[in-house]
């Protein structure tokens, strides 16, 4: 009897910590996301989005419009094709449709040609009209991206030429 209970106490503490840890989880997956643009960093704003930054499996699906603009880019919708379009109006320029994994891109670098299919990592996901896409995005437009304790970071990539 005295066993039966050791293993009946075990097994409930156990069961206990295997819940406090998925709670602990889950939160850590809720937790709230805070995008940062630039050299400098700037937050931008999020509180108007119907859906915040949020993990699709293994990828941070980010608002394309909100970083891109605030980025420099010109992003536009085409409400006849569907069609989203982010330009940085020097280099390249890239089209995406919503719940696909490719990434059209265009344009050309003096005499480099920059027209490429890229497969990303999730698809393109509307919600409420605004566009989120994988933060690997912006690394193909030469920017530096990274997630840290909840900030996401995206900031032009710097070289110098020697």
């Amino acid at each position: 009897m005295k066993r039966e209970k050791r293993i009946l106490a075990l097994a409930l503490a156990l069961t206990l910590l295997l819940g406090l840890s998925a709670a602990a989880l889950a939160a850590e997956d809720t937790k709230e996301l805070t995008l940062e643009v630039g050299t400098e960093g700037t937050a931008v704003s999020l509180d108007d989005l119907p859906v915040q930054p949020y993990w699709e499996g293994d990828t941070l699906m980010i608002p394309l419009r909100k970083a891109g603009e605030a980025l420099g880019y010109r992003v536009d919708w085409d409400a006849e094709t569907g069609a989203i379009t982010m330009d940085d109006e020097t280099v390249q320029r890239v089209t995406l449709t919503d719940g696909s994994t490719k990434a059209i891109f265009t344009g050309e670098l003096k005499v480099i040609s920059m027209s490429r299919e890229v497969e990303l990592s999730a698809p393109v996901a509307v919600h409420s009209g605004y566009t989120f896409v994988p933060l690997a995005l912006f690394e193909e437009f030469f920017n530096d991206v990274s997630h840290a304790d909840g900030v996401i970071s995206v900031s032009p990539r710097m070289a110098e030429l020697h």
